[in-house]
């Protein structure tokens, strides 16, 4: 009993962490140990239903709780003060993720593999200003396909789920969801980010274990690149 209780407060700090821009989720579940407790029940999820379900049943309510309690004043510090917000943002992101690297590989980055990380969120960047990528996305197809997206934002550590939502505009219509719900947006997002879930956390947790250094120096790389985006 005890052990749940401890679960589903380090699930509201984990959502709370999911739902500020700059902080990640996956970093927070690290660090309060049970980053690998989540990928191994998501992992399971059909082949040990018991034991996923159990943790789950616990992890996603407390995390819900989380990021309900985050997004007022999150959205109020954007409204009062967009630029700082940005700001603050940028740096805690930049913070989080260079913390984090550092304790995972130290500075054993892989060269090839960092700059393969800035070649990919660069392309995103180009992709948005020069084709419009915006808070005009209204497409389902689209809206699933950032949903896939951010589910590896969700599932990898270091990356900022709130922090990927504000690099393809939606960080705001996100949160207004909450408020003022819309299917045919909340529905495409949540079925890709299901989707994404399940199919990234088998292959995220195999790269991690087969290649921490080269993993991490591409993640680094992509969110390096990726906070340009404050300054476009």
């Amino acid at each position: 009993m005890k052990r749940f209780i401890y679960l589903f407060i380090k699930s509201i700090l984990i959502g709370i962490g999911t739902v500020i821009p700059g902080v990640s989720g996956g970093t927070v579940a690290v660090a309060a140990g049970e980053f690998e407790s989540i990928l191994r029940a998501v992992n399971n999820l059909f082949s040990a239903p018991k034991e996923s379900f159990g943790y789950l049943c616990v992890f996603i309510p407390g995390a819900a709780l989380g990021c309900v309690c985050a997004v007022y004043p999150a959205r109020a510090f954007i409204a009062a003060a967009p630029s700082a917000a940005n700001i603050c943002f940028f740096a805690v992101s930049l913070l989080c993720t260079a913390l984090f690297v550092y304790k995972s590989i130290g500075l054993a980055v892989k060269p090839l593999l960092l700059i393969a990380g800035i070649a990919t969120a660069s392309l995103f960047l180009a992709a948005r200003y020069l084709c419009g990528i915006s808070a005009e996305i209204t497409s389902p197809i689209l809206i699933f396909a950032v949903g896939v997206v951010l589910a590896a934002a969700l599932v990898l550590p270091a990356v900022s789920f709130s922090y990927t939502l504000l690099f393809f505009g939606l960080y705001e219509k996100s949160l207004s969801m909450i408020s003022a719900p819309e299917p045919g947006f909340i529905l495409p997002l949540a079925a890709g980010i299901i989707a994404g879930t399940l199919a990234f956390s088998k292959l995220l947790e195999g790269l991690i274990s087969r290649d921490r250094r080269g993993t991490y120096s591409y993640v680094l790389g992509f969110v390096l690149a990726s906070c340009a985006d404050i300054f476009l």
